[in-house]
């Protein structure tokens, strides 16, 4: 029977030993649950719907902890901010995530919560400038190519002018070398 691989580092940590794996029919009845009525059965779905728990990427989980993010349950809320902020292989960069953020840190009234919101928001736009940046660092180096390819061309032609001439001085040279001849013979 073949060796199992040996998970790295990351792995080891993100998985603690002890942590209840969830299977099968758990992360559907779990996310049952994040739609419940009863905040008890949500703040329930929130804590075992952490991806140390789920195991693998399962889009319907993770859109059960986004929805819990604005869930009216203090306790939900923070319950589903504990499985981001741990991140266990989390989708920080996440497109759906963003707009979510910038809701909560408008809405939010509890302030730990809207502090790490103002964060995430904060982060994104720092990244967002950056790629600006990167993309107006591009498009510069992109229209110094451009002028490098069109001074290249015309360097290009010099140097045939250059050697054109060099070719006409031999033929002179040549010429004159004749006439030299001529006038000796």
């Amino acid at each position: 029977m073949p060796r199992k691989p040996v998970k790295n580092g990351f792995q080891r940590r993100q998985f603690q030993r002890g942590e209840r794996r969830l299977r099968g029919d758990e992360v559907k009845h779990y996310l049952a649950l994040a739609d419940s009525d009863n905040p008890k059965e949500r703040l329930e779905a929130m804590q075992n719907l952490c991806p140390c728990h789920v195991r693998k990427r399962v889009d319907a989980a993770w859109d059960a902890l986004y929805r819990g993010l604005q869930d009216s349950d203090l306790k939900v809320r923070q319950a589903a901010w504990h499985t981001l902020e741990e991140n266990h292989g989390g989708r920080r960069d996440d497109p759906k995530l963003y707009p979510i953020m910038v809701e909560i840190a408008e809405t939010e009234v509890n302030p730990k919560l809207r502090q790490n919101a103002n964060d995430i928001v904060k982060k994104a736009q720092t990244i967002e400038e950056k790629k600006q940046s990167i993309r107006g660092d591009i498009e510069k180096l992109e229209q110094s190519i451009a002028q490098i390819g069109e001074q290249q061309k015309q360097l290009q032609a010099n140097l045939y002018a250059l050697h054109g001439a060099l070719q006409q001085c031999d033929q002179f040279l040549e010429l004159l070398q004749e006439e030299e001849n001529e006038k000796d013979g």
